[in-house]
């Protein structure tokens, strides 16, 4: 998971878009994440 995790936050700093955001979840729940925000969220 740490890998993961360092690569979100890496994203997120080195983006140029003030609202970047990196989200992290598994496939089986990419679904629950779009309806109401379940997962790791990394942003600005």
């Amino acid at each position: 998971m740490l890998p993961k995790v360092q690569a979100a936050i890496s994203f997120v700093q080195n983006s140029k878009n003030p609202d970047a955001k990196a989200v992290i979840t598994s496939l089986d729940n990419v679904e629950n994440y779009l309806n109401d925000g379940t997962g790791t969220i990394i942003q600005k």
